[in-house]
């Protein structure tokens, strides 16, 4: 089995693995060998914002699922994650956004003065430089529907910024959404390592190794020190790497928690019922699964025009056309174009400088359900509505089928978001649901607004229905390996795994609460202040 040394192994290329990766190097702290599970995002739709949804199910998707979702009904929720270099920044909706200050009071609280709001504020404005130099995040043309309700909202007093510099910008109020795309193509966080490295040094280039297609299975260890990984290559064969200096676990919520379970860390019952061998006990690992839900509400536009009554067909082939000729139009949206945050307690005056948003909204110039956003009959718009502060928390944790794992691959999983599992939390979920209602029959969006054709109804059983029908995940799975002051927590305010030296976990499930909104900028900030943690302690 052939092994091969490096400072610092990275295992997963997605927001974190990618800015940690850029940040190791240039701060010349040592060699960094980037694994990553996934193949390199060639293919053409992985560039074309609109056609991100095309890739859930794919190859460049982990595609996981729920267990049967109590909240739900009982259904199955598919919980897509990205499976190439970038990950889930290859698929995901390009939404940038930095979290206002009240999203971090607990993570100080958790994680002690790395993360009080002065490095933080420091990490986003170290992020921000970065991100200038390709002119990111950008705002792209909106949709002809989309331009005219921002018009609207200012109009009204409504606006707010979605991309402030700081933590003391307004926050209520809609906007359009700051996104990571260029020129009309998707940019993700891959994609700035990249060109970055091209400009390096060949000196510095060298001490970047990046390895797509290669799936890590187990860490190895020396007494209580994390000295390396077994991966599986892209021809199926065993390889060992080994780390100097340290393992960084990258690699998502759901994705790190297994290959720490499969590495004998994780709650001491749960290993040896499934005949792995318990390393570290650490009775918090899977717990405290948190994730947003989202439900639309849409609307049919008044005015049926010629443009509208086309063929679905038609429609298509002018949008591509469009895109080839000069990157524009609908494939060049991300859909999600516009949005905000609200409170509960506000549908008329929603701009203020001082309340926590309790919802938030994204708002596209489609039928959120049609498989195909901009066919179909008729013009839509729709208002997808996510609860900003769920009780509701759940796990993720090893099947129960003793016997079957082999002990080479990983383990299977049972994950379980339990969704809506508190009763307040489905009914401010309908209260939020009603005040989005409320806000626009009150708006001059009204007035173009037509006919509300889901979910139609008011009656509070029945929308109490729909809601365990049709709510499904917006991606922000985080929480299941949480930092934490006490000595059950996974990781200590370093992101360092307790128990354990030279291991550090950093992606959104290191998050002891997920941040209030997208958390996209947030995974990326979390590296920058794991790179500078580790300097200072080098």
């Amino acid at each position: 089995m052939p092994v091969t040394d490096t400072d610092f192994i990275i295992i997963g290329a997605g927001a974190a693995g990618c800015t940690l990766a850029r940040e190791i190097v240039t701060r010349r702290l040592g060699t960094v060998l980037l694994l990553e599970s996934g193949p390199i995002p060639r293919a053409s739709r992985l560039h074309v914002p609109s056609d991100y949804l095309k890739t859930f199910g794919s190859r460049w998707d982990w595609d996981h699922r729920t267990s049967p979702q109590k909240g739900l009904g009982q259904r199955v929720v598919r919980l897509p994650a990205g499976h190439a270099l970038g990950g889930s920044t290859a698929i995901n909706a390009m939404i940038w956004i930095e979290p206002d200050r009240e999203n971090f009071e607990l993570w100080h609280r958790e994680g002690g003065h790395p993360w009080s709001l002065g490095p933080i504020d420091e990490a986003f404005a170290h992020l921000r430089n970065w991100l200038e130099e390709f002119d990111l995040p950008s705002l792209p043309p909106l949709h002809p529907r989309m331009r005219r309700f921002l018009e609207q909202s200012a109009q009204c007093g409504w606006t707010a910024s979605s991309y402030p510099s700081g933590f003391d910008r307004p926050r209520l109020g809609i906007d359009a959404y700051r996104r990571m795309q260029t020129r009309g193509r998707r940019v993700s966080l891959w994609n700035l390592l990249a060109c970055d490295r091209q400009r390096w040094p060949i000196a510095t280039q060298r001490q970047l190794q990046v390895i797509p297609d290669t799936r890590a299975v187990r860490l190895l260890f020396d007494d209580d020190h994390a000295i390396g990984v077994r991966c599986i290559s892209s021809t199926g064969d065993m390889v060992e790497w080994r780390a100097n200096r340290g393992v960084l676990l990258c690699a998502g919520a759901i994705e790190t928690t297994r290959l720490m379970m499969a590495s004998g860390l994780g709650p001491r019952d749960e290993l040896q019922w499934s005949g792995i061998p318990c390393r570290v006990d650490l009775p918090e690992l899977g717990k405290r699964l948190q994730d947003h839900l989202v439900f639309p509400i849409v609307y049919r536009l008044e005015s049926e025009t010629k443009e509208s009554a086309r063929s679905e067909l038609d429609k298509q082939r002018e949008a591509r056309l469009q895109y080839l000729r000069d990157r524009s139009g609908p494939r060049s949206s991300n859909l999600a174009e516009l949005g905000g945050f609200l409170e509960l307690a506000r549908t008329k005056d929603i701009a203020s400088n001082s309340s926590v948003p309790q919802f938030q909204l994204h708002i596209t110039p489609t039928h959120y359900l049609e498989p195909n956003p901009f066919g179909g009959r008729g013009e839509h718009v729709s208002f997808a509505v996510t609860p900003l502060q769920s009780g509701s928390q759940g796990s993720i944790a090893l099947a129960r089928a003793k016997g079957d794992w082999d002990g080479e691959s990983l383990p299977p999983l049972t994950i379980d978001p339990n969704y809506l599992s508190k009763e307040t939390d489905r009914e401010e979920y309908l209260n939020a649901i009603e005040t989005v209602r409320d806000m626009i029959s009150g708006s001059p969006w009204c007035e173009w607004l037509g006919q509300e054709v889901f979910p139609k109804w008011k009656d509070h059983d029945r929308m109490a229905s729909y809601l365990q029908r049709f709510a499904s995940t917006i991606y922000h799975y985080a929480g299941s390996c949480a930092m934490g002051s006490d000595k059950e927590s996974c990781l200590d305010g370093s992101l360092q795994v307790r128990g354990v030296d030279g291991l550090w976990v950093c992606d959104a499930s290191a998050m002891p609460r997920l941040v209030h909104c997208n958390p996209q900028a947030s995974v990326a900030m979390m590296a920058v202040r794991l790179a500078r943690i580790i300097s200072e302690a080098i």
